[in-house]
């Protein structure tokens, strides 16, 4: 064998050999990508799942929270148009308004809605505290003004899609 065919032999298999190498390294590539993809296609759908799990828990609560609004401004317009304070249906109505300020509407209301509460509350406090009994005009108006402005609270407060303060996840 001469030395001519002895390089052209051994150019074919250096040649077939770099081939091969290059084959295995574009192959391994295209697998990284592959895997890169698969990777990136299932973090997608993980935050898809989150994303429906955070919607379906503020969706239910948002549900809850505007039962208990709607049941809140119920309520204070029983006690505010009530013509006499004495009836049972007036004292089933402020024993439900506190029921719901000390606990129940604790559990839903935000920031704003439970200022405004408080605001009523005091003021019904000072109400009570007199038995309801001869309340002057003025009186009746700032029930009448403190009871619209829970209620337009309330109002923005449903308008928003997302948790209270106290509710989201703490990082």
């Amino acid at each position: 064998m001469t030395q001519s065919e002895l390089i052209i032999k051994s150019l074919t298999s250096v040649v077939t050999l770099a081939g091969i190498l290059i084959g295995v390294y574009q192959f391994n590539k295209g697998q990284r990508k592959l895997q890169e993809n698969e990777l990136e296609q299932r973090a997608f759908e993980l935050k898809k799942i989150h994303l429906g799990n955070q919607f379906e828990a503020i969706s239910k609560f948002k549900e809850i929270q505007s039962i208990k609004y709607k049941e809140t401004t119920e309520t204070i317009s029983s006690i505010i148009y009530a013509d006499d304070y004495q009836p049972t249906e007036c004292k089933h109505a402020l024993k439900r308004f506190w029921q719901l300020y000390w606990v129940e509407l604790s559990a839903v209301e935000d920031r704003e809605v439970e200022a405004k509460m408080v605001e009523l509350g005091e003021f019904i406090k000072k109400l009570q505290k007199v038995n309801f009994k001869n309340i002057s005009t003025n009186d009746k108006k700032q029930l009448y003004s403190l009871g619209y402005s829970v209620a337009q609270t309330i109002k923005k407060s449903s308008k928003t899609w997302e948790l209270p303060e106290g509710f989201k996840k703490q990082e």
